[in-house]
């Protein structure tokens, strides 16, 4: 599958635009500014969409934030083992 004129999430965090993203599988086979050679059983207009990697261990800490003044001055295993 190819994605034409996508945007991409660089690992600097940047963005690049008009960018073409070669899969093959589940695996991205090509990233770059240059359309790559060959037929493509499928071609995706990438226009208005952005490429960037996943959220791995996307968790949340409300509780902690909620309960931030509970247990004053302990120390922080203390606080989260006791109090949290």
């Amino acid at each position: 599958m190819l994605f034409e004129k996508i945007s991409v999430l660089n690992g600097d965090y940047a963005i690049e635009k008009d960018m073409y993203v070669l899969t093959k599988g589940s695996v991205i086979a090509y990233v770059g500014k240059e359309r790559p050679e060959g037929e493509h059983r499928r071609v995706i207009d990438g226009r208005h969409l952005l490429l960037m990697p996943a959220f791995y261990n996307a968790h949340g800490h409300t509780p902690m934030t909620i309960l931030r003044g509970y247990g004053e001055n302990m120390e922080l295993s203390r606080w989260l083992n006791e109090k949290i």
